[in-house]
């Protein structure tokens, strides 16, 4: 019988393998990154219409953990749903009646309250809605976050002398796993890939 999840991947031997749902490839080398990019971006369905779109890491991704990120993201368009089940025989569909919930490159940013004035739309980013909600609690973000304060949406803009100071450190709390627990861990860490 053969296991349909990634657990029936070999992960040594593949030169390529999706770990999830969401469109990442990790790739095990530059001449097969290529090879997967130029195949996958000439994929066309039966109207002879490019099905997706694909980005390398650096395309997409930024930071000092730029090397823990997949090689390869595959954006399909609108209308078509790649499965990444390696073991489905169908890897497209255009029927629609997508899984609810799928991921979109763009989202959508609702702010309401007595503190926040009518805006239209605003070029914000998803790192920019925690130091926003932690400046309307009147919490003076760290300057390790991501993103910024949206201050286009607020009546009155919070001046940085105004916020509270949060005292945020680093928790000294030790987490101790019995061996069991650890082995569990690293087995499933294996099995995904990641070491």
């Amino acid at each position: 019988m053969v296991a349909r999840s990634i657990d029936g991947v070999d992960l040594v031997k593949s030169r390529a393998f999706v770990p999830g749902t969401d469109g990442l490839i990790v790739v095990k080398s530059k001449e097969d990154e290529k090879s997967i990019v130029s195949g996958l971006s000439e994929l066309k369905d039966d109207m002879g219409r490019k099905i997706c779109r694909i980005y390398t890491r650096d395309q997409v991704f930024e930071g000092d953990k730029l090397d823990s990120a997949p090689e390869l993201l595959i954006v399909p368009r609108e209308d078509v749903n790649i499965r990444t089940d390696p073991f489905s025989h169908a890897i497209v569909s255009t029927s629609g009646g997508f899984p609810k919930a799928n991921h979109g490159p763009e989202g959508i940013f609702f702010a309401s309250g007595p503190s926040i004035r009518k805006s239209e739309s605003l070029d914000i980013c998803l790192e920019d809605v925690a130091p926003t909600s932690l400046s309307l609690m009147g919490i003076k973000p760290s300057n390790l976050m991501d993103g910024h304060i949206i201050q286009e949406i607020m009546l009155e803009p919070n001046s940085s002398d105004s916020l509270l100071q949060a005292n945020v450190g680093i928790s000294n709390r030790v987490y101790a796993f019995s061996a069991e627990d650890q082995k569990l861990v690293m087995d499933n860490l294996r099995r995904l890939g990641y070491t």
